[in-house]
């Protein structure tokens, strides 16, 4: 199936973050934001630059900028939480990585994700600077 570029993803100007209760997959798309998928409960299918990979409780997935991808949560309901990251918000991230590849997107350190988890509750809150925002986006990155 050809990936689909996915547009609104595009118009985000700032970080973005989604909850979701099921993945139906969608189309398989994408687009220049780092996403990252948390799961909270469940289990979830996901496919990143044609490589499927099961990702569950606790588990997160990191997809780079321009990556085809897609998520589903076959086994019923799954609660997770979906980051957006804009390239523009983390250039020095952008630069590290360009021309490489990850070859491994899924993250299962459970110290690692914590972390992760830890940032993006403090993003959530909506009450933090532009620096501390910055501050955040790189710590997860």
């Amino acid at each position: 199936m050809q990936p689909t570029f996915h547009i609104k993803r595009e118009q985000l100007r700032h970080f973005h973050i989604e909850h979701f209760r099921a993945l139906n997959g969608g189309l398989l798309h994408f687009h220049s934001p780092v996403e990252i998928m948390m799961i909270h409960r469940g289990e979830a299918e996901v496919w990143i630059n044609g490589v499927r990979e099961e990702i569950g409780e606790g588990e997160l997935a990191v997809v780079p900028s321009y990556a085809s991808h897609q998520f589903r949560s076959p086994k019923g309901a799954v609660e997770c939480t979906d980051l957006f990251i804009p390239a523009f918000l983390c250039p020095d991230f952008e630069q590290a990585f360009s021309g490489k590849r990850a070859v491994h997107c899924v993250i299962r350190d459970a110290e690692a994700t914590e972390k992760v988890r830890r940032a993006v509750a403090e993003l959530e809150k909506g009450d933090l600077n532009a620096i501390e925002q910055t501050g955040y986006i790189h710590m997860i990155l």
